[in-house]
């Protein structure tokens, strides 16, 4: 990576900078208080997250200022331009320098990634790109433990102690107390564990009591239908009885009713023959009524003419023959309401008899509904039970068979997953995964040789270099031990043997890589087996868990199935089809009954009664009005003939005229009365005929009544012969004592059956825990298993860590020796050593012995720690970029210049390096120099 430019705004000392940089080394100069070093902090803390000095934000602000901001303008290991931006205070943000508007999401990761940085972010930027000034060496300096957690950091090997002290302890914690858990509930499981022996005999002896009770059972049960046959039939007979009486009753009351009926028709009869009789008598009387009432007529109207003489005579006599002819009207509506009346009070009585009859009729059919409604009150609670206990037992079963078939998905997939497991174990992935740790180990050493063999290459490609001349630089004489050699030949046959190993290793691990590939897909396999089983454990015993409540849900179903047969039993219930029969049998005969229509006659009888009472009293009364109005007109003739007589002033004719007028009204007043009972007896003659047809159908209906009335009786007296032959106390008794037998061993035989289903089931039950011992046996086996297998990689897990760590120094040694002596001219070796005594301790070992990093010069330090610091850079990142903060701090002039040489070759394969300081001399080697 590379970074093209840095802009600060209001960043500690600067108000607004914009520094570039190019590629090559990069030369940040000035002299101490420019603000340096805060260039480089703000491309850690925007870039790397790296924390700010003394950890405030608010520290990190231009005093006076509310907020600061910085931007990185960088090229990523992929080619693209970025820029990051990061606000104080605030978030930040990266994007592409040619699409702003663009977000880049996963700072940290995309930061890592175009940086080319293995591991974690920060602590690779903080201890390998970035010496900082007076830091960069005092990683080394800490203390054991200290040093310890920058450097596991570094190298990404605390994940091993996590896994230690994290998953695995917990692993191991959770498989101690699973073996625990186990252990006591399989104690708990044999303590509760009752003698199946014992169960199985009980459970015999159990079954002979039962079938005992069952065969006495069956024989009363016989015993028991004989004798409610009899009864049966003794209280269907009595109930035959009772309504023959009834109806016997009902045919004697009908033929009085008639009889009275037809008396009062034919006392009707022979008065229509008496009026008949006077009709005939007084015809001709009538008729001359009639004829003189013409006369009279003819005369008045005769006399009217007359009297015109005087007007008010004639007025007078005029008013009175209105008065006389309205009288005579009156009188025949009289006559016409009094015959209406008549009409009505025959008829009230007929309607009084008829409503007589249906009230005795609805009050026979309500005690039959009452008795109907009785027995279907006692039939209808038992087939709602009845009902109750087909839904449960129905929803029951329903519910058995989903969950049966739950159990079978449940037991299919059980089984796959079992499939799955046995193709896992048959593959046997310990022994691949063994095998190919032993190859790891195989390559891990190769590769340790080919590090050796390659530095010996190096070494001896070197020393060609130097000893090519047979003069040795260092003591400055001919090499003795090449003296009389072919130095050619010499290092050839060594080169030659060295490239030869290393191919022939590099070739060796070649091959181990090759078998390598599969090693994460093994140890996967290996997890999901372990899963596997942990799960098929957990879902046999959920199985057995559910089958256990299967189990209980059957039990439960068979108890309800009993009950419903006791229930039957003690109420004598064959089915719920018979029982329903009767129910609609009695309902039948409730609707039979028709109680709404009796009603319904009954109210329209009293309808038409009370209608008749109001009609004959309105005809009563109009009699009376009409009388009134006959006394009145009466009164009013006598007082206008008063007036006449004391005015009169007629003529003969006149006189003449009265004299017959009153002769004729004489005759009239002496056939007047033959004429009413004309008129009164002419209607009621009429309805001879009627009557006479009613008196036939009456007859009809009496003989009728009589031979049913007789064919009851005869009826009845069978029906009582055939009671008396059956002795209803003794079978009551006999009855009594068969129901109390018939109770007595049910509840005995309910007894023994709960009794034999209770030992059923702690049968089923004993035979589930066996089986739930068995398979907890086979659990704990494994887990016991489990527990060793991870003991023995934690053990291993906790030694893994200092192992790659080893491996990882000793190619930082070989690379920072190169550095170091690249730097100081000089032949000492750096050791790097990761021991439990010494944490990452560093030696520098030469002709003074090894001499620690604390033993060492300031200026041996900064050597060392750059050296290191190179060679970590180079293993670490692929960024090919670094940052160097003052680092020939304690190092004297010519250590300076040492380093402003070697610092040079260091660098020569990075991209780009940053080096601040305050001391030009870097300015020579430098491609770009920034003064501040």
């Amino acid at each position: 990576m590379k970074i093209n430019r840095i802009h600060l705004e209001n960043y500690r000392i600067h108000d607004k900078l914009d520094v570039e940089f190019d590629s090559g080394i990069n030369l940040l100069l000035g002299e101490n208080g420019k603000g340096k070093s805060s260039i480089l902090e703000a491309i850690g803390y925007a870039l790397f997250d790296s924390e700010l000095r003394g950890g405030n934000q608010r520290e990190a602000i231009k005093y006076g200022k509310k907020s600061a901001k910085i931007e990185i303008e960088f090229t990523g290991i992929d080619g693209e331009e970025y820029i990051v931006t990061r606000k104080i205070p605030g978030a930040t943000s990266i994007y592409k320098k040619d699409n702003p508007e663009l977000q880049l999401v996963g700072k940290e990761e995309r930061i890592r990634e175009l940086c080319g940085i293995k591991g974690d972010l920060k602590g690779i930027y903080d201890n390998v790109i970035v010496a900082k000034q007076n830091e960069f060496i005092s990683s080394f300096k800490e203390k054991d433990n200290e040093r310890e957690k920058i450097f596991n950091k570094v190298f990404n090997t605390d994940i091993y102690k996590k896994i230690y002290e994290g998953y695995s302890r917990d692993a191991v914690n959770k498989y101690e107390k699973d073996i625990e858990i186990e252990k006591n509930s399989m104690e708990n499981i044999s303590e509760i564990m009752e003698d199946p022996a014992d169960i199985k005999e009980k459970l015999d002896f159990e079954k002979e009591r039962a079938k005992e009770y069952n065969l006495s059972l069956n024989l009363l049960n016989e015993e028991k239908n004989k004798i409610k046959e009899l009864l049966n039939k003794y209280n269907i007979t009595n109930l035959e009885i009772e309504k023959l009486t009834g109806e016997i009753n009902a045919l004697s009351e009908n033929i009085k009713n008639k009889n009275e009926e037809l008396g009062k028709i034919s006392a009707s009869i022979k008065e229509s023959e008496i009026s008949e009789k006077i009709v005939k008598e007084n015809k001709e009387k009538y008729e001359e009524y009639q004829k003189y009432s013409l006369e009279i007529n003819r005369l008045k109207i005769r006399k009217k003419e007359l009297e015109k003489i005087k007007e008010e005579c004639l007025l007078k006599e005029k008013e009175i023959n209105i008065l006389e002819k309205l009288n005579s009207e009156i009188d025949g509506e009289i006559k016409v309401f009094e015959n209406k009346k008549e009409n009505n009070e025959s008829l009230l009585l007929e309607r009084k008899n008829k409503l007589f009859e249906i009230e005795k009729e609805i009050i026979e059919k309500k005690e039959k509904a009452v008795e109907y409604k009785s027995e279907l009150d006692k039939i209808i609670p038992l087939l709602v039970k009845l009902e109750e206990f087909e839904r449960k037992l129905e929803a029951g079963e329903n519910n058995i068979r989903t969950f049966e078939i739950k159990l079978e998905e449940k037991l299919e997939e059980i089984n796959k997953e079992k499939a799955k497991r046995e193709y896992l174990t048959d593959e046997n992935l310990d022994k691949q995964l063994s095998g190919i740790e032993e190859s790891e180990k195989k390559k891990k050493i190769l590769e340790d040789d080919i590090l050796k063999k390659e530095l010996l290459l190096k070494e001896n490609e070197e020393a060609f270099e130097m000893l090519k001349t047979s003069y040795c630089p260092y003591l400055k004489e001919q090499c003795k031990n090449l003296d009389g050699k072919n130095i050619d030949e010499y290092f050839k046959d060594k080169r030659e043997k060295y490239i030869e190993e290393i191919e022939s290793k590099k070739n060796s691990v070649k091959e181990i890589n090759e078998n390598l590939t599969n090693k994460n897909e093994i140890i996967e396999k290996i997890i999901r087996l372990d899963t596997l089983s942990k799960e098929i454990t957990e879902k046999e015993v959920e199985f057995i868990q559910e089958k256990l409540k299967l189990e209980t849900g059957k039990s439960k179903i068979e108890n309800e199935k009993l009950k419903l047969k006791n229930f039957k039993l003690e109420n004598s219930i064959e089915n719920k089809e018979k029982l329903s029969e009767i129910k609609i049998t009695l309902k039948t005969k409730i609707d039979n009954l028709d109680l709404e229509k009796s009603e319904a006659v009954k109210n329209e009888l009293e309808k038409e009664i009370d209608s008749l009472n109001k009609s004959i009293g309105m005809e009563l009364k109009n009699i009376e009005l009409q009388n009134i109005e006959i006394r009145k007109n009466i009164e009013s003739i006598d007082e206008k003939r008063k007036f006449i007589n004391d005015n009169r002033i007629f003529s003969d004719e006149l006189l003449s005229i009265n004299e017959k007028i009153d002769k004729i009204e004489k005759k009239i007043d002496t056939l007047e009365n033959s004429n009413n009972l004309y008129l009164e007896n002419y209607k009621k003659a009429m309805e001879k005929s009627k009557l006479e047809k009613n008196l036939e159908s009456i007859k009809t209906t009496i003989k009728n009544s009589e031979m049913r009335f007789q064919e009851k009786n005869i009826l009845i007296k069978l029906k009582r012969e055939e009671m008396e032959k059956i002795d209803l106390k003794t079978l009551q008794e006999k009855d009594l004592k068969v129901t109390f037998d018939i109770e007595e061993i049910r509840e005995k035989l309910g007894a023994v059956n709960r009794e034999i289903e209770n030992l059923k089931m702690k049968l089923d039950e004993i035979k589930k825990y066996e089986d739930l011992l068995k398979n907890k046996r086979k659990y704990l086996e494994k887990l016991n298993m489990k527990l060793e297998l991870t003991k023995i990689f934690r053990e291993k897990i906790k030694s893994m860590g200092k192992e790659v760590s080893k491996n990882m120094l000793k190619e930082i040694e070989i690379l920072a020796t190169e550095n170091f002596r690249k730097i100081t001219g000089r032949g000492e070796k750096i050791v790097w050593s990761n021991e439990d005594k010494n944490k990452y301790v560093v030696f520098l070992d030469g002709d003074r012995g090894e001499l620690k990093f604390e033993q060492l010069s300031g200026g041996e330090q900064v050597a060392v720690a750059i050296s290191i610091r190179g060679a970590m850079s180079e293993l670490f990142t692929e960024s090919k970029f670094s940052i160097f903060d003052e680092p020939t701090n304690n190092l004297d002039t010519e250590r300076r210049r040492s380093l402003a040489d070697s610092i040079g070759e260091i660098l020569k394969n990075l991209e780009q390096s940053i080096i601040v300081t305050h001391d030009d001399t870097f300015r020579e080697m430098a491609q770009k120099v920034i003064e501040l």
